[in-house]
């Protein structure tokens, strides 16, 4: 029925989103969901993943104890995956918006959202919630592009190893591109892409920023330790802050593009 179908895809979206496929997708529409339901439902579950990591680290910064407790283990993605550097294109499950058939309100949201999301197969489906898609771009923009606090570098790598940890292809691949430009050395990346987030980023303050936002990511109920991220990273409080954000917002941000579409790389003709 359909609350059993979304038990399901909630446990997929919360614990294995790096195994769902267009299959998990065609469950929710035969038990009733609509496109717009579905990426309603994403939008929310995926939500409280940010919101658990968010809490959890302003835990930690708070020096409260953790919540502890044990839950259901997180499947984080196999080795296996294509993650690279390249450009990709995201393909969507779930029926997006036709962007001549917008209405007015959607068409504002995806202007204030990305340069691109009119074209953007992942936005075309977003937007099919207005209310979520806005404060989730309103949010994610603060965070990812504050002109203050946590330097942009260190953002992205962060953003790049949550992504790698959850299996997130697409995202990993443009976080990458990102450090790559803004830190002017491939090698930090093109390590984390090929070998994983135990890779050697180059510097202590990538170790630790590396290694933070892998154990936000993989365990938020257990404790955190701030030091390296002070002692070898030399950030202070409101820039352990903004890394917290980063990492909650991608356990967010790769649920959806996980679970709702996948990636390809761009055909040859197009980049040529």
């Amino acid at each position: 029925d359909r609350f059993t179908a979304l038990r399901r895809h909630a446990r997929l979206l919360v614990l294995a989103p790096s195994t769902a496929g267009p299959e998990d997708i065609a469950a929710l529409r035969d038990a009733g969901w609509s496109a717009p339901d579905i990426v309603t439902a994403s939008q929310l579950i995926a939500f409280v993943t940010y919101q658990t990591r968010l809490a959890a680290g302003l835990r930690a910064l708070g020096s409260l104890p953790a919540e502890g407790g044990e839950l259901p283990a997180y499947l984080a993605a196999s080795e296996g995956r294509p993650f690279t550097a390249d450009a990709l294109e995201w393909d969507a499950w779930v029926e997006t918006v036709d962007v001549d058939r917008a209405t007015p309100e959607q068409l504002a949201v995806l202007e204030e959202s990305l340069p691109t999301a009119k074209t953007s197969p992942y936005y075309l489906a977003l937007v099919h919630d207005v209310t979520a898609l806005r404060e989730r771009s309103r949010l994610y923009n603060a965070i990812m592009y504050a002109p203050r606090g946590l330097d942009r570098r260190d953002r992205e790598l962060a953003a790049l190893a949550v992504s790698r940890v959850n299996g997130c292809v697409y995202c990993a691949s443009v976080h990458a591109r990102r450090f790559i430009q803004l830190a002017k050395d491939a090698a930090p990346a093109e390590a984390v892409l090929r070998h994983g987030t135990a890779a050697d980023t180059g510097t202590a303050r990538r170790r630790a920023v590396t290694d933070f936002a892998v154990r936000l990511t993989r365990e938020p109920q257990r404790p955190l330790d701030l030091a390296a991220l002070r002692t070898d990273a030399g950030l202070g409080d409101t820039e352990i802050l903004d890394l917290i954000h980063v990492v909650a917002v991608f356990a967010w941000a790769n649920r959806l593009m996980l679970t709702l579409g996948e990636p390809r790389p761009i055909p040859e003709e197009t980049t040529a």
